[in-house]
């Protein structure tokens, strides 16, 4: 049964190869893999930025915030990697659905985030209220005013 279920996994092997070599096959199936190893299946936004040390692109999934007008990012973890990199560089890209934005972006003042993080909370709520709850001091959380 093992060298059965070899031999089919081998025959799927040298059949997809000649695909897989397709480098815009390749490219679209390594875009839905972020840097942090989560799957974007094309329903979620993709954040992307330089990282501050080494410059190479960095991506992981967020969720836009539009409020009364205006484009934000809200850090639920708190300070990650992710706005560091863009607190550090000041721009990075939207990523959704095989459309790039390039934006460049500002961070808010601590005073200016409880409002964005209680809209961001009302939208979101259900996937980031453990993080404010670890975590309730609108400074712990970076947010980001998208431009451009």
């Amino acid at each position: 049964m093992r060298m059965l279920i070899t031999g089919i996994l081998s025959l799927v092997a040298l059949a997809a190869a000649p695909l897989l070599a397709n480098a815009g096959l390749a490219e679209a199936c390594a875009g839905l893999i972020g840097s942090n190893g989560a799957v974007n299946l094309g329903r979620t936004t993709t954040l992307a930025v330089p990282g501050r040390k080494t410059g190479e692109w960095r991506t992981v999934p967020v969720n836009v915030l539009e409020h009364e007008g205006e484009r934000y990012l809200v850090a639920p973890r708190g300070e990650t990697e992710w706005a560091r990199n863009l607190r550090a560089v000041g721009r990075g890209e939207l990523r959704r659905r095989g459309r790039v934005e390039a934006f460049t972006a500002v961070e808010v003042p601590v005073d200016e985030r409880p409002a964005l993080i209680s809209a961001y909370r009302a939208r979101w709520d259900k996937e980031v209220r453990a993080m404010f709850k670890a975590l309730p001091d609108p400074a712990d959380h970076p947010v980001f005013r998208l431009t451009g």
